[in-house]
């Protein structure tokens, strides 16, 4: 190939010839001036052997009007020349321009070359004839016939060599157009090009390699090819390349990775391998950008994956069937518009697939050839579903609906609407990937159904419950009315409509003030006082275009509750005297434990041991005290709550009396009439409770002697806690076990509040037992029912 380099020095030198002639001619201008023969003589010579050069390498342009152009300035020299020429010396002139002729035709192109010797003879007899050369006219003439044979002969010689340069020039013209096409195409093209040599190093890259591989030029030239490659497909593009390289094929295409990480490239690399003679010469790399479609495809398979999990997720029951069949018999046949011919195409039907929720409806698994099942039969349920589907193709339409009922496997109906959708692709409709989806209504329409049973039962509790419930107009005549409480006003449901209710309820000054406010727009809850009735209204005014247009009210008999709000304001009142008494009696307990630990305090010292002893022993006795009311106190509280927790759990009776006794100082003589293992199912600290309140009430209130016993009545234990003092006074045995009662009050010892015993028969039930109270003879008797284990 002819190279770059050499194209350009050679339009150099042709573009220089013109130069050359040019200085020839200032040449020959200056040797006219100098007028001295020797001069132009050898300066003739310089011209005719530089142009005899140029003309004989192949420089000399051939552009004819270059040429035109050249003669003219060639025969101008010449007579500027033979100005200067004498008789004496015209032989140098006729020799110069005999070689002038010889040479002209190898200095022209090889159409212009058959005119030179034309021209020379014509231009020599011009000038003799002006007598510029001073020649005779016989001498010009054969002169000129001198110059045209030789002019002919050199043509004739010249001849071949033009075709010749011709040839090679036309050669070479074509070759550097195909090589500027060929360098312009691997500039220009979008196809990544690079050109690697057989040691795998690249030595030319066009501008889309550089853009693929995100390199630049100096960067890629010189450095090996597998370095562009991806790691991960390196080792098989280099088992490629010296599979080509060895000879064993003369090109390979094989789709990989260029660059690293997630931006690498795909392409399609085809390499080629090029001889240089009888030996390769290069490798010829090529690469087609695949990486949109690549993304594309992975798009494409992610979109499919959505589709099919959103298919699969889907709560809706969905089919997913091909309809080709079906579409085939009825465009190539056509089928009548009745049920046999229906149910002949839906055996046409393929399911190609179903959801899970498909699935879950008709309580299908797997079927025993696998999946999918390939007629509706089984897997939709029966035929009868999807008769819409038929409907819908036949009339053409994309999208279809209509009611149907699917039955599941069990034999039970589902009913809803069936829907169905035909995809388009390329413009054409897919009847092969037809997409069937079944709204499942049953759990609606049972819904319906059970709302409505709900309506009615919510009649039948407005109609029994004390429930007024209302609507007026603007002007305050009653549209509605209906509930129960208006019994308790003596009206029937609905005699107070078309009546106003400023003159119904004239009576009541409340219900006239609240419905003029309600009418004024405002929403609110009221209590209206309806002669011994007292009802909680809510007031919400209707509007239509911003005005208020009636009123709807819905009110409740709280006349108990407003009794009842007016007994818990007794109560309250009753509680603070509770705790103004419980103050009092925790006062006097803590007052003794605080008085006796300060003159512990100061006395210790100077006190005997006993009397330190006594004197711990009251704060013990007190600080119990105050502990047991606490106790009792926190048992009261959370009792009104329902918050009192009890366990139940197998255990021995007579340990929980013994553990009270170790705990407790009872002053009196405790005698426990044991009869064997007592096991009851209980809560341990409540039984101790219980029997710490009666030992202290019995050693409190009771005689001198307390008999503790334990006896057996219908499966249950009956702990008996007796005492030989006076009893309960009989006009207070029906009070004893409620809050707050008191039937003694012994001097020197501190009252309790009254507690004791309602908390003890509180406990007692909790724990699914009871605590009575009898007066045996002599004896006061309080017994403690607990379940047998």
């Amino acid at each position: 190939m002819v190279s770059a380099s050499k194209r350009t020095a050679g339009s150099a030198l042709s573009r220089a010839e013109p130069i050359a002639v040019a200085a020839f001619v200032a040449n020959a201008a200056w040797v006219w001036a100098a007028r001295d023969t020797g001069v132009w003589e050898w300066s003739l010579a310089g011209i005719l052997l530089v142009l005899g050069a140029l003309a004989a390498v192949g420089l000399v342009q051939r552009d004819p009007q270059i040429a035109l152009i050249r003669t003219a300035l060639a025969v101008g020299t010449l007579v500027l020349v033979s100005e200067q020429v004498s008789g004496a010396s015209s032989l140098s002139f006729v020799i110069w321009l005999g070689v002038f002729s010889a040479v002209m035709p190898f200095s022209l192109t090889r159409r212009h070359s058959r005119f030179a010797p034309v021209i020379v003879a014509v231009s020599y007899t011009a000038v003799a004839h002006l007598g510029v050369a001073r020649v005779p006219v016989e001498d010009a003439a054969v002169n000129s016939l001198v110059f045209l044979a030789a002019g002919i002969v050199s043509y004739i010689v010249a001849h071949p060599v033009l075709n010749l340069r011709a040839e090679r020039d036309n050669v070479v013209d074509r070759l550097i157009r195909a090589e500027g096409t060929l360098h312009a195409a691997f500039n220009t093209t979008q196809v990544a090009m690079a050109v690697v040599d057989l040691e795998g190093i690249i030595r030319r890259v066009n501008h889309a390699m550089c853009e693929l591989t995100r390199t630049e030029e100096s960067a890629l030239v010189g450095y090996p090819w597998l370095a562009t490659v991806h790691p991960e497909d390196r080792a098989e593009q280099a088992s490629l390349f010296d599979t080509l390289v060895a000879g064993l094929t003369v090109s390979i295409q094989q789709e990989c990775r260029l660059g690293a990480g997630e931006g690498a490239a795909h392409g399609v690399v085809g390499m080629s391998l090029v001889d240089e003679g009888d030996q390769p010469g290069f490798v010829f790399v090529n690469v087609a950008d695949i990486s949109e479609r690549v993304r594309g495809e992975a798009l494409l398979r992610q979109s499919e994956d959505h589709y099919r999990s959103l298919f699969d997720l889907s709560p809706v029951p969905m089919w997913e069937l091909d309809l080709g069949a079906v579409v085939d018999v009825l465009t190539t046949h056509g089928v009548a518009h009745d049920a046999g011919a229906v149910d002949h195409l839906l055996g046409e039907v393929a399911v190609r697939s179903v959801n899970e929720a498909g699935k879950r409806l008709i309580g299908l698994r797997d079927s025993p050839d696998g999946w999918p099942t390939p007629s509706l039969d089984a897997a939709a349920g029966g035929r009868s579903a999807f008769t819409g589907l038929v409907e819908g193709i036949r009339r053409g339409e994309r999208r279809s609906e209509w009611s149907a009922a699917v039955s599941d496997l069990a034999g039970l109906e589902h009913v809803g609407t069936m829907r169905s959708l035909v995809p388009v692709i390329g413009g054409r409709p897919d009847y092969t990937g037809v997409l069937a989806a079944f709204v499942d209504a049953t759990e609606q329409q049972r819904a319906e159904h059970a709302l409505r049973r709900i309506e009615q039962r919510l009649r039948t509790v407005m109609a029994g419950a004390p429930i007024l419930l209302f609507a007026v107009d603007a002007n305050g005549v009653f549209t509605h009315s209906e509930g129960q409480a208006l019994e308790a006003l003596g009206e029937a449901a609905g005699e107070a409509v078309g009546r106003s209710i400023f003159e119904m309820r004239r009576d009541s000054v409340t219900v006239i003030r609240n419905m003029r406010r309600a009418l004024g727009g405002e929403t609110f809850t009221a209590t209206d006082e309806i002669g011994s009735m007292v009802l909680e209204t809510r007031y919400s005014p209707t509007r239509e275009g911003g005005s208020v247009v009636g009123v709807i009210g819905v009110s409740y008999d709280v006349t108990d509750r407003v009794r009842a709000t007016e007994q818990l304001r007794e109560l309250v009142r009753s509680k603070d005297e509770f705790v103004a008494t419980v103050s009092h009696e925790l006062r006097t307990p803590l007052t003794a434990v605080v008085g006796f630990a300060n003159e512990l305090r100061g006395r210790v010292p100077s006190m005997e041991r006993d009397e330190i002893e006594a004197f711990i022993d009251l704060i013990d006795e007190q600080a119990t005290e105050v502990g047991d009311l606490v106790e009792d106190l926190l048992v009261a509280s959370r009792a009104d709550h329902g918050q009192v927790p009890v366990e139940r759990a197998a255990l021995e009776l007579w340990d929980q009396v013994d553990s009270v006794l170790r705990g407790r100082r009872i002053g009196k003589l405790v005698d426990l009439q044991r009869n064997g293992e007592v096991k009851v199912l209980a809560d341990p600290i409540r039984v101790r409770q219980v029997v710490r309140n009666l030992l202290t009430n019995a050693d409190r209130y009771g005689g001198d002697r307390i008999v503790v016993r334990v006896r057996n009545a219908n499966d249950m234990w009956l702990l008996d806690v007796c005492d030989d003092g006076p009893g309960v006074p009989e006009s207070h045995r029906d009070h004893i076990f409620e809050p707050y009662q008191r039937a003694h009050q012994v001097e020197g010892r501190t009252d309790s509040v009254g507690l004791g015993l309602t908390v003890s028969r509180h406990l007692a039930r909790l724990m699914e037992g009871e605590l009575t109270y009898a007066r045996a003879g002599e004896w006061s008797v309080f017994s403690l029912a607990l379940p047998g284990v």
